[in-house]
C-alpha cells in the first residue's frame, strides 16, 4: 500500500507478475481500479510510475495523473519489481538481480548494486536504502555509491520503520524460525526482538 501527498491511498492486488492497482480518495470508504501493475510509486511533481511484471517487465510513467502512460523502462529482470523515489526525486528501481537509479524521471538508468533476488525493502527519511537479497541485507546512506552488508540476519524479507526512525527487519535465521531483529541507530546495531 502506498499513500501519496494528498491522502490517496493505492493498494497493489497480486503485485507479484501481473497485477491490478485501486485506488482510494476517502481513506478507504470506496476504491477503483486505477491501472495494471506490480507497484507504484510518485514524486513531487504528480508524476506518476508503475511496474508491470509479469510477461512484459515494463516501467511506465504518466504526467498526466494516470490518464495516459509511456513506457520508460523495459529492462528488468523478474515480476517483482518494486519502484520508489527518494527525497530527491531519483527513482529506484530493484528487480531480481538488480537495483537501477535514474535522475532524469526514468529517460536513463545507471546500475547501482547487483545481487540474487533483490528487493528494495524501504527508503527511510535519511534516504538511507535497505536492500534485501536471497540470504543478506544491505544497507546504502549515500543513495546507493556505498554499501555495506548488514552482518547476524540471514534471509531478509521485509523491512520496515517505525515513526521513532527504528528499523525492524523480518528474517527466517536459520530457515524454520521467523526473527525480528531490531536497530535503532539506522542500522549499525541489532538486536533481536523476537524469537
Amino acid at each position: 500500500m502506498k499513500i501519496d501527498s494528498f491522502g490517496v491511498l493505492y493498494v497493489i492486488e497480486r503485485p507479484q507478475g501481473n497485477g491490478k492497482i485501486y485506488r482510494s480518495t476517502n481513506s478507504g470508504n470506496n476504491w477503483q481500479f486505477f491501472v495494471n501493475g506490480s507497484d507504484i510509486t510518485f514524486d513531487l511533481n504528480g508524476y506518476f510510475y508503475i511496474t508491470e511484471g509479469g510477461s512484459s517487465n515494463k516501467v511506465f510513467r504518466s504526467i498526466d495523473g494516470g490518464s495516459t502512460w509511456v513506457v520508460i523502462d523495459d529492462l528488468y529482470d523478474g515480476d517483482k519489481a518494486r519502484i520508489e523515489i527518494n527525497s530527491r526525486g531519483d527513482i529506484l528501481l530493484a528487480d531480481n538481480f538488480n537495483l537501477r537509479i535514474s535522475t532524469d524521471f526514468g529517460n536513463n538508468w545507471q546500475n547501482i548494486f547487483t545481487g540474487t533476488f533483490l528487493v528494495l525493502q524501504n527508503i527511510t527519511i535519511e534516504d538511507h536504502l535497505y536492500v534485501s537479497g536471497a540470504y543478506n541485507m544491505w544497507i546504502s546512506t549515500d543513495y546507493g555509491l556505498n554499501w555495506t552488508q548488514v552482518l547476524g540476519i540471514t534471509q531478509p524479507y521485509n523491512i520496515e520503520i517505525n515513526s521513532l526512525g527504528y528499523t525492524f527487519a523480518l528474517s527466517w535465521g536459520n530457515g524454520t524460525v521467523q526473527k525480528i531483529h531490531r536497530s535503532t541507530d539506522n542500522g549499525i546495531t541489532w538486536d533481536s526482538v523476537f524469537f
